[in-house]
């Protein structure tokens, strides 16, 4: 049993360490405060993916959400992860490990890909079958963090104030709707263009949130579009955009501005952590 479950991959995070190892010291700012850690202390927390059993109401919820509301093989997957990891109670205790070994498993059908974009290679975007998985890895991660618990939450409290008498439980929803959400969201950018940005000086910061829609509007509005941005290491990011001005696997040198973009982006994406290589490039957002 993992007690102190990650919900950023520490492989991923490496390149932000001091010796690029996935057991490097970091340097991170929380509560307005700089500071270096093992990676094994940040994005974490006990038992975060523990899986709880769902009330008829919760189980009603998301058919209708993510089944109902789909087509064709995309309704038929949703039911099937439905299916697969809403358990009745008397199989929860056994189930605890479920979704921290699902994301083991996530992150090692990546690893190849991710290693990949380190070096500035996007060609296996163009093989369908690597295309599919590493999509599922880049939604997977979108979708598994305290910042999506959170705001998960946030809904489940709005819908209790129409519903009362069926109230939505967070913790206990949480963990379908981020796998079912996950899903969807890794069908729809198959199909988009992977761009390289490159910066210079280890400039590009990540947070507890790495995986963050460019279109975000940080209030309850629904972003009218979705490009995903991912940090690959403090001087490469991959974007997946439909935009017709760029090109399939195109690279682009980020200007200062660009940089200082896309980091306020990780910034404000971020629950309560954001990590860099240099320290230097976290004092712009103490007291921010």
């Amino acid at each position: 049993m993992t007690k102190n479950q990650h919900y950023v991959w520490r492989h991923y995070l490496s390149p932000w360490t001091q010796n690029n190892s996935s057991i490097g010291k970091i340097s991170c700012l929380r509560n307005n405060r700089i500071f270096t850690t093992s990676l094994s202390n940040i994005a974490c927390e006990r038992y975060f993916y523990e899986l709880k059993s769902l009330s008829k109401f919760e189980y009603e919820f998301l058919h209708g959400m993510f089944v109902g509301k789909a087509t064709g093989v995309q309704a038929d997957t949703n039911l099937h992860w439905l299916a697969t990891f809403c358990f009745a109670d008397e199989h929860i205790e056994e189930k605890t490990q479920i979704f921290e070994n699902h994301h083991s498993r996530v992150e090692k059908s990546a690893r190849e890909h991710l290693d990949q974009l380190r070096k500035g290679d996007v060609s296996f975007w163009s093989n369908e079958k690597h295309r599919e998985k590493f999509a599922f890895f880049l939604a997977t991660q979108y979708f598994r963090t305290k910042w999506i618990k959170d705001g998960i939450a946030q809904v489940c409290a709005k819908v209790n104030i129409m519903f009362p008498q069926c109230p939505l439980r967070p913790d206990h929803l949480w963990l379908p709707f981020s796998l079912l959400s996950a899903s969807n969201v890794s069908t729809n950018i198959l199909h988009n263009k992977p761009i390289l940005l490159f910066a210079q000086d280890n400039s590009l910061i990540v947070g507890d949130q790495p995986a963050i829609n460019v279109y975000a509007t940080f209030d309850d509005r629904q972003p009218e579009k979705f490009e995903l941005y991912y940090p690959i290491t403090p001087t490469c990011a991959l974007l997946l955009t439909e935009q017709d001005d760029y090109n399939n696997g195109q690279t682009i040198q980020l200007s200062p501005q660009d940089i200082a973009h896309y980091n306020k982006l990780q910034w404000n994406c971020s629950n309560d952590q954001v990590f860099a290589r240099e320290e230097s490039h976290l004092q712009r957002f103490i007291n921010s």
